[in-house]
């Protein structure tokens, strides 16, 4: 089993991302992601998808410093589609992180 990684043994998943660094040092980045899950469609192996599945998601992210603090914040979408019933399925994701160094 994979440990620290968002997917399982068989998965084919291509992904390109673009940063930019203005000069503030303010930082934007986006990442796109696209793929196939558990290509071989077994289940009891594969904790991130029981069938096989394409995966295609689209994740922006923005980080400044606030005076001493870190402020990071972001936003994503997720969408599977099973191969083997058709069915979809989709996840939005928004996170904020803040940051102090002691």
């Amino acid at each position: 089993r994979p440990v620290g990684h968002g997917l399982d043994n068989d998965a084919k998943v291509w992904s390109t991302g673009l940063v930019l660094i203005d000069e503030n040092d303010y930082s934007t980045s986006a990442v796109l992601r696209f793929g196939e899950l558990n290509r071989d469609g077994g289940s009891g192996n594969n904790s991130v998808s029981a069938a096989a599945a394409d995966l295609a998601s689209l994740d922006l992210s923005h980080k400044r410093m606030v005076g001493t603090v870190l402020v990071d914040f972001g936003l994503g979408y997720e969408k599977r589609k099973d191969l083997l019933s058709g069915l979809s399925d989709s996840v939005n994701r928004v996170y904020v992180r803040v940051q102090r160094n002691f």
